[in-house]
Order: structure tokens, then C-alpha cells, then sequence
């Protein structure tokens, strides 16, 4: 996916967030993403240490390519489990408040902005908007993993679909429904 989205040359992701990267992938995929990583630049990756944003979503861009948007949604699920992440929180409504404030904790000179289009429980949805220089399909990994972590309503597994007809990149809309 080409994005043409600019991104800042000064921008930086954290190490916590490329190194979900890895996670995301079987281990047998892993020394093809290292030798990605290490063709853009970034290697001895480390928690705590700061990378290129531009290379980090070059190399997203191209594991898409090559292995599709499956792959990157896999990724996107991961990124809870080693990312900074923003004050504990209880339910959905809760995470999604913590969203952006979530993004700028693993981000430096990056714009992401996130809102709820639409909460309605009588319709079992939530509509949102996430703008950020990611393909579609990590984020919707990672509102599948938050609603997941946080479901509406108990007992029932939250669906996450990316609205196509509404969605023009960067600017994604997604549908959580239960």
C-alpha cells in the first residue's frame, strides 16, 4: 500500500511498538521482518529506545505486501501486549478515551486523531475514526484486541470491521458491533 501520507522526518515510534511488530509474526517469519528492520536502519531494537516512524511504516507497508492485510491485522492485535500503554482502565468507552493519549506514549511529532463517531447500545455499535499514518488493518487489529480486552457487553466477542465506503486513507472509520 502506498500511502502517500507525509510524515514528519522528525517523527519517532518506540521500541515497545516496533517490537510488537515481532510479535504479531510466527517466529519463522521473524528473520525476514529483522533483515526489513535492518534494511531501513533500525536494529538492536530495545524497550524505551526511540525509531524513525517513516521506516517503521515502510516496513509495515511492505509485510503487507508481501504477506497481506491478515498478517498486519495479527500485528495490530499484539500491540497491547508490549506497547506503553495509558492508565489502567475498566471498560471500552474508558480504552477508547485512552486511545490517543495511548498513541502519543509510543509516538514523538506523530498526529493520530481518534474519535467515536457513534455509541449505540440499543444497535449493539460503536463507530470510530482513527487518522494516523498506519494501513487500516493494524488499526483495526488493535480496536479488535481493546474491544476484546473490554468487551461492551459480557459474554459476547465484539466484531471489528473497517468501513470501506467511508474509509479514504488516513482517515479510517470502523465498526465495533456485538
Amino acid at each position: 500500500m502506498d500511502n502517500n501520507v507525509q510524515i514528519n522526518d522528525d517523527a519517532l515510534v518506540s521500541g515497545e511498538s516496533i517490537i510488537s511488530l515481532y510479535k504479531g509474526l510466527p517466529e519463522s517469519l521473524q528473520d525476514i521482518v529483522g533483515t526489513l528492520l535492518n534494511k531501513r536502519g533500525i536494529s538492536n531494537l530495545k524497550q524505551g529506545n526511540w525509531y524513525k516512524l517513516n521506516a517503521f511504516v515502510s516496513i509495515i507497508e511492505e509485510i503487507d505486501s508481501i504477506f497481506g492485510s491478515q498478517t498486519i491485522y495479527e500485528i495490530g492485535k499484539e500491540v497491547l501486549n508490549t506497547a506503553l500503554i495509558a492508565d489502567p482502565v475498566k471498560n471500552l468507552v474508558q480504552a477508547f478515551d485512552k486511545y490517543q493519549i495511548t498513541y502519543n506514549m509510543n509516538h514523538r511529532n506523530s498526529e493520530c486523531i481518534f474519535f467515536v463517531m457513534e455509541s449505540n447500545t440499543k444497535k449493539k455499535r460503536i463507530q470510530v475514526s482513527i487518522l494516523n499514518p498506519y494501513p487500516f488493518h493494524i488499526n483495526r487489529g488493535l480496536l479488535t484486541s481493546l474491544a476484546r480486552k473490554y468487551p461492551p457487553k459480557k459474554g459476547k466477542i465484539p466484531e471489528v470491521t473497517l468501513d470501506e465506503a467511508k474509509s479514504v486513507f488516513p482517515k479510517g472509520i470502523y465498526n465495533i458491533t456485538w
